[in-house]
């Protein structure tokens, strides 16, 4: 059987993977993600890789912040994003173009003005014609929808919305729900500087009272911080969909954002703007970004009296230069060659925070005679230690004084118990406290050349360089881990202009990365053998401390060494035609994708402690209320164990193959239509040497056989058939029925797949058997498990893969409809109301078809036999959503902006594990109706507000405005404020310990309690931290039975955050361009503690307690200059 999870207490189990798209649903590489715990201020960092895809894994539960960057576009900032232990977490990021000054868009309407989007009822325009021919970008934000939902799929199915602009416009009422355009690189989706000609002027001005919707409004993101890079005065992190309305993520104020209404997004204060005299010559911008905790408020005072600040740092430096490639007395580019140039520098310390769990010094000699169960259904009681040698499944006898004697103590546990610390604090649960600074670097520089070698054609070069390494800590002092990446992505795009109505853009990228991990052990010393651990890898590579879960404790989770090498090389063209009332884009993508990696996913064992060992039994079930896990663990007695280690390097190979055709069609004055269709071909992933295994069936699960990538039989060699049926039709409306009245009806409908879900199944089909070791036992009479032999033999006549996948396994899709109207109420107020609705079909389904049956008492034998338990991957679930949003924005205006966005969503499917991650299964996999329920992302409701406001004192501003001495001290500020509100989470409560297997299913964490039927909720005003729930609602169920409560009942903690700016703007010289801007950000200004983590196991000692709470205020500064 699979082992049990590392529950309760235990830090390092949640995991996060993710997608990072750009403009046109490109697939982005390279581009940083930063994980942020904004309590502790630690962080973990990992470059997307050649597919767009990123990964944290080893997370300990709790609320975080993701900062997303990459050069040439704005920073993206999402918080809270809640981890849980038991429930890996998926989440697609979008980036937003950041045009610098003096770059060209891809449709200049001339003048200021951005340009005009699709749908806007009988007003989208053709492609501006614009005057230098060859500046035509490969893409820009508007000529490139959404590619093809490879991997926004997820998202839409379960949010049905975008989670930032450009993302997924089906969700966004746009009259297109999605641009079936082709992926392009993320590469050459922007043109930094790629132009000297026409200049769209930032700020002010932008779009006017015209644009009545830019970019699609999302769902997803929260109110983004003021963290990221010493940003521009036009804002971070875009629209309301995306990393929260008008983000503030750039550290340097709001505005702008990435997506809005006309405006240029969330309507920001006023830019910078230029002649274009000051375009052609050399132009640059200096960025200062710096926060120290010691201008942050403390970390909220959880289980302490007062909890001190880490003493931490971070600092971010960077600047750039531009524009026509001047070189003396032998070249001058004038204005038919440009250059771009850019340096980023960050270092710090960030600061670790965390409490756990451990075991109390006479707890640690085998003492358990104060030991009280401290909540749940057995709270104040005193668990009964029982000798396991006094009985195998019939009534046992306890230990005299409920103590372990000494000599039957393990040595291996003895010797585990080095890396378990003393508590540090007063109590039996949440003891420990550690807080450490962790070094964190990264380095990154940017170069591009744009060429206009005719009036016909233009060439466009770019390279991009990134290193980074990190420091990171487990729960435990001593369980250390060292990072670093190194990635590099270079592209080329040559446009053509046949005529003024077709233009055509070839273009090529080439990406690759390097990432590394290694713990403090690997290479040095071999825990493992030194505590007589058998069965486990001897690779030096793998050297590590085995993993140790508990029920009640915090558990030793080290890190285990990887190395990872992806790289991909891809070729797309696109080609856009005016033809009169008709815009029509086609073209295709070929791409190639490469993974190689070495590491072995478990090579030191885990093994779980439940209490199981040290129970007394009823009938051969454990007795609720008896046993101990860390009982268990000084008699070196798991309940379960896995391990699975072999062949560390596999090389991972496919293609993917894309089309598409769209048309933007302006019916009338009155309509606009768009409708297109694209294909998608992904071909499920090889390995080079054939070192993939799979599982095959006779129908009912029946005669079982291992196949693997050398031998396939009538299999292809990835052992799983193609689907050739991915198109992905799309048809938008927009309606306006008055032209002079701004009143906009909009209505679309699309479907979306998800292409890298091959990607996440051919992770489980490597290192499995016969190309790798693998086991999950199960502790039982005539097979007693021990740390020491945790992994005995097995018969050669039993299967041992821990994984299968559907040999016909489809790709899920989505389809979403929206409705919205729109109108302007009042004068620069505008008020917008839709509906979105998306279906998610043939979802990814985990299954757990070898369970023990529920009915067979005692029984240890599989419904499949011959198998050890394993996790069946099919197409299966599904996914309803359902949402209204209100907008109410009004634009910005005499020095005054302010934007409400109010969501009110639900989202149930049947799968807890929509995205294929984790071990989350079905309590029962074969009744799914029970699953139904709330998904795991669903917020019932939430409010953004974001306001920015102008002092009325100078620069063109009411008052002050000569230049006195009193305008250079209160001239030219800025406040700017961003505020959500939300409702919780859902969460599940769950049975663990000696319990968490009485039916057979619980070795997948997946068993729940029984509903009492008392209400979940408690009144707000009887919510504490160590009762944010009603625990009386849940009970243990019957030995045997399944519990009664179903999934996600539980409505965890809301969020309220108040974050605010106060910025300045300086002018040094007009006429040379040399501007600056202050600001001085505060997140959480207010101080309002957010609870962010809950515990949800009703066997565990710290059942329906606060765990964790986000972060308090911190203040940074921010400081730039532009000349």
């Amino acid at each position: 059987m699979l082992p049990l999870p590392l529950s309760g207490q235990t830090p390092a189990t949640g995991s996060i993977t993710g997608h990072v798209r750009g403009p046109g649903g490109v697939s982005v590489p390279a581009a940083t993600v930063q994980l942020i715990n904004p309590q502790t201020g630690e962080r973990k960092e990992t470059l997307s890789d050649e597919d767009g895809n990123f990964t944290f894994a080893a997370i300990p539960p709790g609320n975080y912040r993701i900062t997303l960057s990459l050069v040439g576009f704005r920073p993206d900032v999402r918080e809270p994003i809640p981890v849980t232990a038991d429930k890996p977490l998926k989440i697609n990021l979008a980036m937003v173009l950041a045009m610098p000054e003096g770059a060209v868009l891809a449709q200049g309407n001339g003048g200021g003005s951005p340009p005009p989007r699709r749908g806007n009822g009988g007003l989208a325009t053709l492609p501006a014609r614009t005057r230098n021919r060859g500046q035509f970008p490969a893409a820009s934000e508007d000529s490139f929808g959404d590619g093809g939902g490879e991997e926004g799929l997820l998202r839409i199915a379960e949010n049905g919305a975008a989670e930032s602009p450009g993302a997924e416009n089906a969700a966004a009422g746009e009259a297109m729900p999605e641009n079936p355009e082709a992926s392009t690189s993320a590469a050459n989706s922007f043109l930094l500087g790629g132009g000297v000609g026409d200049v769209a002027t930032p700020g002010e001005g932008r779009g006017g009272r015209r644009g009545m919707r830019g970019g699609g409004m999302g769902f997803g993101g929260g109110p983004g911080g003021f963290g990221g890079n010493a940003g521009s005065p036009f804002g971070g992190g875009g629209g309301p969909g995306g990393g929260g309305p008008g983000g503030g993520g750039a550290g340097g104020g709001f505005g702008g954002g990435g997506g809005g209404f006309g405006g240029g997004g969330g309507g920001g204060a006023r830019g910078w703007g230029r002649n274009r005299a000051q375009v052609n010559r050399v132009r640059g911008n200096f960025t200062e970004q710096y926060t120290n905790s010691g201008f942050d408020a403390h970390p909220y005072p959880l289980n302490v009296f007062e909890s001190p600040r880490i003493p931490s740092y971070q600092e971010t430096f960077g600047f750039s230069l531009g524009g026509p490639l001047e070189i003396p007395k032998l070249y001058n580019g004038g204005n038919k060659t440009s250059w771009f140039a850019s340096y980023n520098l960050q270092r710090g310390r960030t600061g670790f925070d965390n409490f756990s769990t451990v075991p109390t010094p006479a707890e640690r000699t085998g003492n358990f005679s104060d030991a009280v169960i401290a909540s749940g259904q057995y709270a104040g009681t005193a668990p009964i230690i029982y000798d396991p040698l006094s009985s195998t499944t019939g009534a046992r006898t306890p230990f005299p004084q409920n103590t372990i004697p000494a000599q039957r103590i393990s040595s291996a546990a003895q010797g585990l118990l080095a890396y378990i610390p003393l508590p540090n604090l007063p109590g039996q649960v949440q003891n420990f406290h550690l807080q450490v600074p962790l070094p964190t670097a990264n380095d990154r520089v940017m170069g591009r050349i744009g060429r206009q070698i005719d009036s016909k054609d233009s060439l466009n070069v770019m390279y991009y360089f990134n290193r980074s390494s990190s420091q990171s800590v487990t729960a435990f002092p001593d369980l250390k881990s060292h990072s670093s990446s190194r990635g590099q992505n270079a592209s080329a795009s040559e446009t053509h202009t046949f005529n003024p109505h077709l233009v055509n853009t070839l273009s090529f990228n080439f990406n690759r990365q390097r990432t590394s991990l290694l713990n403090d052990f690997a290479f040095q010393q071999d825990i493992a053998a030194e505590l007589g651990v058998t069965g486990v890898s001897s690779n030096p590579f793998d050297w590590a401390i085995p993993a140790i879960g508990f029920t009640n404790f915090g558990g030793l989770n080290d890190p285990l060494a990887s190395l990872s090498r992806p790289q991909t090389v891809r070729a797309n063209d696109v080609l856009i035609w005016n033809h009169g009332k008709h815009n029509i884009r086609l073209g295709g993508e070929l791409r190639r994708v490469e993974q190689n990696t070495e590491t072995d996913p478990n090579a030191d064992g885990t093994f779980s402690f439940t209490g199981y060992s040290t129970s007394n039994f009823n009938n051969g079930f454990p007795v609720p209320g008896t046993g101990f896990d860390f009982a268990d663990f000084l008699l070196g007695l798991p309940q379960t164990t896995s391990v699975r280690f072999g062949v560390a390097s596999n090389y991972l190979r496919t293609w993917v193959t894309t089309s598409f055709i769209q048309d933007d069609w302006r019916a009338g004055n009155h309509w606009t239509l768009n409708g297109g269709v694209r294909y998608e071909y992904f071909q499920p992933f090889n390995e080079k040497f054939g070192h993939l295994s799979d599982l095959a069936f006779g129908p009912g699960f029946s005669s079982p056989e291992v196949v693997t990538g050398q031998v396939p039989g009538s299999l292809p060699g990835s052992l799983i058939h193609s689907d050739w049926h991915n198109f992905s039709p799309r048809l938008g409306i927009a309606y306006r029925p008055w032209i002079q009245h701004h009143l906009v009806m909009r209505s679309g409908y699309g479907v979306f797949y998800d292409g890298s879900i091959y990607s996440r199944m051919v992770g489980n089909m490597v290192d499995q058997p016969p190309f790798a070791q693998a086991s999950t036992l199960t502790t039982n009479p005539e097979q007693v498990l021990t740390l020491e032999n945790g992994f005995p033999a097995l018969s050669p006549n039993t299967i041992h893969n821990t994984y299968a996948a559907d040999s016909n396994y489809r790709r899920p899709y989505a389809q979403s409809w929206n409705f919205s109207v729109e109108d302007e109420i009042v004068r620069n107020v505008v008020l917008s109301v839709q509906y979105i609705g998306t279906k998610g079909t043939k979802l990814d389904l985990l299954l757990s078809p070898n369970s023990v049956n529920p009915s067979a008492s005692g029984s240890h034998e599989t419904s499949i036999p011959g198998v050890q338990q394993f996790l069946y991957e099919t197409s299966g679930a599904a996914s309803i959503y359902n949402g209204l949003q209100v907008v109410l924005r009004r634009q910005f205006h005499g020095g005054f902006s302010i934007n409400g966005f109010y969501t009110w969503s639900k989202s149930i499917d049947d799968a807890a594990n929509i995205g294929g991650n984790g071990h989350n299964v079905p309590q029962n996999s074969f009744e799914l109706e029970a699953e139904r329920a709330l998904s795991n992302f669903n917020v019932g409701q939430k409010l953004v507000v974001n306001h920015t406001y102008e002092l009325p004192f100078g620069e063109q501003r009411r008052f002050l405005n000569r230049g006195s001495f009193a305008a250079r001290i209160i001239g030219n500020w800025q406040i700017s404020g961003v505020t959500t509100l939300q409702s919780g989470l859902p969460l599940t409560a769950a049975v663990a310990g000696n319990q968490s297997n009485n039916n057979g299913s619980g070795v997948f964490a997946s068993e729940r309690p029984d509903a009492t039927g008392l209400h979940v909720s408690l009144p707000r005003s009887e919510r504490t931290t160590l009762e944010f729930f009603n625990t009386g609602a849940f009970a243990l169920p019957a030995s045997g039975e399944l519990g009664t409560a179903g999934r996600n009942t539980i409505t965890g903690p809301g969020q309220v955050t108040f974050n605010m700016s106060l910025g300045r703007f300086f002018t040094f010289s007009r006429e040379k361009g040399i501007r600056g801007r202050f600001s001085i950000n505060a997140n959480n200004i207010f101080n309002h503690p957010n609870y962010a983590g809950v515990a949800t196991t009703i066997n565990a000692q710290n059942f329906g307690w606060v765990t964790s709470v986000a972060a308090m205020r911190s203040l940074n500064a921010a400081l730039r200059f532009n000349f």
